[in-house]
């Protein structure tokens, strides 16, 4: 406003992003509490945190790694994990295993249960296997 607060009238708008409007302006958001707990009544702008375990966050930043190594080698032409809603679109039958290595799960027993070894994979003799496309 033009005295330098913030409007306190009925917005759409998250507590979050409320907040982080006052810390750029210099203000101190315990002065806003109130409005704050209004803010806090407004369902739609909900936030509900997701843990993630510290294995899934080193397994997303190998990936991301993995990934702009392979963009920088190949020159883009290379797929890593791309997890995203068109793996149940018809569902790839790699998507379980993918999210289990993404948790940092042992994935062992998904791969006996799930998956046969290729007998033309090429890497037998190292105990791999790949995927045929």
């Amino acid at each position: 406003l033009k005295n330098g607060t913030m409007s306190r009238r009925r917005i759409s708008c998250d507590r979050y992003t409320y907040i982080a409007c006052l810390k750029k302006n210099g203000l101190d958001p315990k002065d806003y509490e109130d409005f704050l707990k209004v803010l806090d009544e407004n369902l739609f702008f909900r936030r509900i945190p997701i843990t993630k375990s510290k294995d899934m966050v080193d397994q997303v930043m190998k990936d991301i790694i993995n990934t702009g190594r392979q963009i920088m080698a190949l020159n883009g032409k290379c797929n890593t994990r791309a997890l995203s809603f068109t793996c149940e679109r018809p569902k790839c039958e790699y998507r379980d295993l993918c999210l289990a290595e993404l948790q940092g799960l042992d994935t062992s027993m998904l791969i006996k249960l799930n998956y046969e070894r290729s007998e033309h994979s090429g890497n037998e003799d190292k105990g791999e296997s790949e995927p045929d496309n």
